[in-house]
């Protein structure tokens, strides 16, 4: 089964899902939470305090890189030593010259040897594998498309696949590729088989971590997974990003036969203040429905942000 806990901010998304991980933890159950990288330190903290130390400690609670590298330590399938963001410019920068002494650079054959052009070449590259596009991929797509474009997919492709030989040459690995490598071998060893899995603190998830999710989905023996959307059925710009990630997990979910649920939460919980509840709930929405009166909201005008931060120092009390 794959559940959802939906709604805005403030209503208490992560307190209900902190409960289920509760829950599921002193049931005995193998408990997988995964939580972005950004806030890993915080969440840890926020469950430790929530949970308390014995609970605690029966969770494994991974970033998506982290996890990764969990099921390459128990499973293998990475060999090699990895490449610094340095060395990976200094790779790319070599890579880009061979195919350039082979005159395969056309399209930018007046600006391969500027250091931007490595940099830019490398954030390309760096994002087709989070993409899991290959250099055969692209080479199988290029006849699809023509002129300049095609011109640019070419040196692209080329440089992108002599960039990988030389990862291989030199028997090194960019992290870059770890979480794909890590759905296939999770999909192999049925790493997720046994787990209960908890997901909060993401809008989206990129083309690999869409892909280890997949794998998990199918395996595991539940997810719950918390996001930042008041109902699915409604339109609201503002939630439209994260209703696409909604919408993508459900669509993994029904591909292997899988039902999801959704819980939706709307009472507020963040804000004591009825006037900023009323504020955060429709500050990006057409909404006429306002009070006529305002305790705790006024809107002021300063010349400068001196002044402002001075008169907001005053006015906390």
């Amino acid at each position: 089964m794959l559940n959802f806990i939906l709604g805005g901010a403030g209503v208490g998304k992560s307190e209900e899902i902190i409960e289920k991980i509760r829950i599921c933890s002193e049931s005995g159950k193998k408990c997988l939470v995964i939580i972005p990288d950004q806030f890993s330190f915080e969440y840890d903290k926020k469950l430790y305090k929530k949970l308390g130390a014995v609970t605690y400690n029966n969770l494994t609670v991974l970033s998506f890189s982290r996890l990764a590298k969990t099921v390459f330590s128990q499973f293998g399938g990475n060999v090699g030593s990895y490449i610094g963001e340095c060395a990976k410019l200094s790779l790319m920068r070599t890579a880009t010259l061979r195919v350039a002494k082979n005159d395969s650079i056309r399209y930018y054959g007046k600006h391969y040897n500027s250091g931007s052009f490595t940099q830019m070449i490398s954030s390309a590259v760096t994002e087709l594998c989070r993409s899991g596009i290959s250099p055969e991929k692209l080479t199988e797509k290029r006849p699809l498309i023509d002129g300049a474009l095609s011109e640019k997919t070419a040196d692209v492709t080329n440089i992108y696949s002599e960039y990988l030989n030389l990862l291989n040459e030199r028997g090194l690995k960019d992290s870059v590729r770890d979480i794909s490598t890590a759905a296939r071998v999770a999909a192999k060893n049925d790493y997720f088989s046994g787990y209960e899995i908890f997901i909060d603190e993401f809008r989206s998830f990129t083309p690999d971590e869409y892909e280890l999710l997949d794998v998990a989905i199918k395996q595991c023996d539940g997810m719950t997974v918390a996001l930042t959307l008041e109902n699915p059925s409604t339109k609201c710009r503002v939630f439209e990003p994260v209703k696409k990630t909604y919408l993508h997990l459900c669509r993994s979910a029904e591909a292997h036969n899988i039902r999801h649920n959704d819980t939706i939460l709307d009472e507020q919980h963040r804000y004591l203040s009825k006037d900023i509840a009323f504020l955060s709930r429709n500050l990006f929405r057409h909404n006429t429905d306002t009070p006529v009166t305002s305790e705790n909201i006024r809107i002021l005008k300063s010349p400068d942000p001196e002044v402002e931060c001075n008169f907001v120092a005053a006015e906390i009390k």
